[in-house]
């Protein structure tokens, strides 16, 4: 906006509106205000360069790895280790506020570590497992996120421990473990405050998008790390999810990146394709079907139990209290229905409802969200608000087409009726913005 005003400068003088002392004043104002842009292109290309080189070195070196002595190979082990905090310490004494080179020398660094670790363990014979190394080189590498203040360090500790967490807990099904789960949430915290504090000062900056799409997305895949394999209730499981998703989804919508794009705000965006999708698998019948239940005070006293159900009970609780926050009360006022699918589930499943209850009900929430995203569209004038209802709705005649227990009339009508409405909905947009331009224009 400041620029494109900048440059309009010499129109408004010679249209008149302002004069030539004025203009310049705006321009020295707007000279003063702005700050210097990170060239994020310059430090994406810097990261390739620095893995390309790190690759071509591996591949030379392991070209005679086999030939060369015990001696040279331990020197060659701790050479890249060695360079690169050479390197780091070079910039934080001399090229500070250089953040190319700070995040080529904090990459580099972050992947020497682990390249020397393997390298001596096999110079050795020293054995040991994947999770091992992994956590090894987490706990050796993570230090430069805040050493070299580097964010492109920060995502590759969220991505490895992303890895580590699917390595050792979902490995771990069966045996009751939650240790790598406690261990997993441990790891994750080391960036928050790197997080935290991209908020603060870059709130619109790359790095920060990325660190909102890598955090969201390596908290969906673990979540379910915290349920064992022969935990019984695996309705809940879904419930679990559907809380993360609508915690997600208000996150999305009372932080300052409501007003985003979409792309650009991954809480809202996998929210409400979360809800989506977990109502889509129990607008089925199988879901519903709590055959691992028992009856009687037994009942909560197994579920309660379970390490798990401790998890999905603290998931609701978040819920509820985002919900209620003062920030959240465009939501309440609005009667979003989005955010109340988690409650909703939730208490089908504690009153235990039969599968025909269950399905029917979850199918009348996919319908209402539909036609709450359509009239939403239509009040706002927003044709992607409204086509997001209709393909809600022809999701959902989908999902009934190859339901075998509706009568072939019932998923035909069904079909006519939502492409009817897809059609009409289109046409009756498309006319009013027609009309209320020749309006204005008249």
């Amino acid at each position: 906006m400041a620029k494109q005003l900048r440059d309009d400068l010499p129109q408004l003088i010679d249209a008149g509106i302002i004069t030539p002392e004025i203009a310049q004043r705006i321009d020295g104002w707007y000279a003063q205000q702005t700050k210097p842009q990170t060239n994020w292109l310059a430090i994406t290309l810097g990261v390739f360069a620095t893995f390309l080189v790190s690759l071509g070195i591996i591949l030379v070196i392991a070209h005679n790895w086999d030939e060369l002595p015990k001696t040279a190979k331990i020197i060659i082990a701790f050479l890249p280790l060695v360079i690169g905090q050479l390197l780091c310490i070079y910039i934080l004494l001399k090229k500070r506020e250089n953040r190319l080179l700070s995040e080529c020398a904090a990459i580099f660094l972050y992947f020497a570590i682990p390249a020397c670790v393997a390298l001596i363990s096999q110079i050795y014979h020293i054995g040991g497992s994947t999770e091992s190394f992994l956590l090894t080189w987490i706990l050796l590498g993570f230090a430069l996120i805040y050493i070299m203040r580097s964010s492109v360090v920060s995502l590759l500790h969220i991505a490895i421990i992303t890895w580590y967490g699917i390595l050792a807990d979902y490995s771990s099904f069966g045996s009751g473990s939650t240790t790598y789960s406690h261990l997993y949430i441990l790891l994750l915290l080391i960036p928050i405050p790197h997080y935290y504090l991209l908020w603060k000062k870059k709130g619109n900056a790359v790095m920060f998008h990325m660190h909102n799409w890598a955090i969201t997305i390596s908290v969906v895949i673990m979540l379910g790390s915290f349920a064992s394999e022969d935990f019984p209730f695996y309705q809940w499981i879904m419930q679990a999810y559907l809380s993360l998703f609508c915690i997600l989804y208000i996150i999305g919508k009372v932080s300052r990146l409501a007003d985003k794009p979409i792309m650009a705000n991954p809480f809202l965006l996998i929210g409400t394709m979360g809800i989506f999708t977990i109502f889509a698998i129990v607008s089925f019948e199988d879901p519903w079907h709590f055959d691992s239940y028992v009856d009687g005070s037994t009942k909560v006293a197994g579920f309660f139990s379970w390490y798990s159900s401790w998890v999905i009970v603290a998931l609701l609780l978040i819920n509820l209290c985002l919900f209620f926050l003062p920030s959240a009360r465009k939501i309440r006022i609005d009667f979003n229905p989005l955010p109340f699918s988690a409650f909703l589930l939730a208490i089908l499943l504690v009153l235990g409802v039969t599968p025909p209850i269950g399905q029917f009900v979850a199918n009348v929430w996919i319908l209402l969200l539909g036609l709450y995203y359509v009239r939403r569209g239509a009040n706002e004038d927003h044709l992607g608000i409204l086509n997001l209802g209709l393909v809600v709705l022809v999701a959902l005649a989908l999902l009934r087409f190859f339901d075998d227990s509706i009568p072939f009339i019932w998923r035909g009508l069904f079909f006519l009726a939502t492409g009817g409405l897809l059609f009409f909905t289109n046409y009756w947009m498309l006319r009013r913005r027609k009309k209320l331009t020749k309006n204005v224009q008249s």
